[in-house]
């Protein structure tokens, strides 16, 4: 049954992966391309913003998804899952006023801030802090009983 559990949570990280490695081809975003050159040398790139949150909602649903996946299958506890999808959402409505203020105003201000905001938006850096936040978190509740 382990053997299924960990093949199960390999294809899940695979399928980060994949999202990850097929961005391109599969969601809308100019700024690819703006943060991969000397940005700081050219003019913000024309964005279609329905579009492009549109894209970000989709991508960060799919991190969630495959995140979510991955700690049910690590901690095998329903509890622990729903908090955890608490957390994504919460993350979601704080992030993406946030991200639109930002490109509204095209970076122009704390500009670290906002590459750092859209950076939680589209990659699975949650599930980085959650994994070892849950594991110590049960870890620690063994020990008390």
């Amino acid at each position: 049954m382990k053997i299924w559990k960990y093949g199960l949570i390999l294809i899940l990280i695979m399928g980060l992966f994949m999202v990850r490695y097929f961005q391109e081809f599969l969601f809308y975003d100019p700024l690819l391309r703006f943060f991969e050159t000397d940005f700081s040398k050219q003019s913000f790139p024309e964005i279609n913003l329905i579009s492009h949150l549109g894209s970000i909602l989709l991508r960060y649903g799919i991190n969630m998804l495959l995140s979510l996946g991955i700690i049910h299958l690590l901690f095998n506890d329903v509890r622990i899952t729903k908090v955890s999808s608490l957390i994504f959402g919460f993350l979601l409505l704080i992030l993406i006023p946030i991200y639109y203020y930002f490109i509204h105003t095209e970076f122009s201000q704390l500009f670290t801030a906002g590459f750092y905001v859209r950076r939680l938006l589209i990659q699975p850096l949650m599930l980085l802090v959650l994994v070892p936040a849950i594991w110590y978190y049960k870890k620690g509740r063994s020990l008390e009983l």
